[in-house]
């Protein structure tokens, strides 16, 4: 009887999966032209944060006996200093009523500039939704 040549199932299931663990080990090393663009809208995505908690803030804090309180968002001091965001500051006040203390002015483009690229984010009103893009 002659003696069979080959592989078993099982020993091309193992190199498989060797393979897939080392190119998934491997990939992270590389530095793809993406990684700049993937680190700016994480960038851009912990503006958007900070802008939410400094409204909300604003918004549910009770009214102290001297006017509405004033919570600022530090837009360039949530990011890393790669990456210059403009403005830097931006401050939420609002009434007891939950109206406007006074109006921004509006809208307000948020820029973040780094890596050669330029994200923007625009909230159109103090108490509009944040949007993400220009604002014209």
């Amino acid at each position: 009887m002659a003696r069979q040549v080959g592989f078993t199932l099982i020993e091309i299931v193992f190199v498989i999966g060797v393979l897939g663990v080392l190119a998934t080990l491997g990939l992270r090393n590389f530095d793809f032209a993406g990684k700049g663009l993937a680190e700016q809208l994480a960038a851009r995505d912990t503006v958007i944060a900070e802008l939410r908690r400094a409204r909300a803030e604003a918004l549910h804090r009770l009214e102290p006996s001297n006017g509405p309180p004033t919570v600022t968002a530090n837009l360039a001091g949530v990011v890393s200093t790669q990456w210059t965001v403009d403005p830097d500051e931006l401050a939420f006040s609002y009434e007891g009523n939950g109206s406007l203390e006074s109006p921004p002015p509006t809208p307000v483009e948020i820029t973040i500039d780094g890596a050669g690229d330029t994200l923007r984010i625009c909230l159109p009103t103090e108490n509009g939704p944040i949007r993400e893009g220009p604002c014209s």
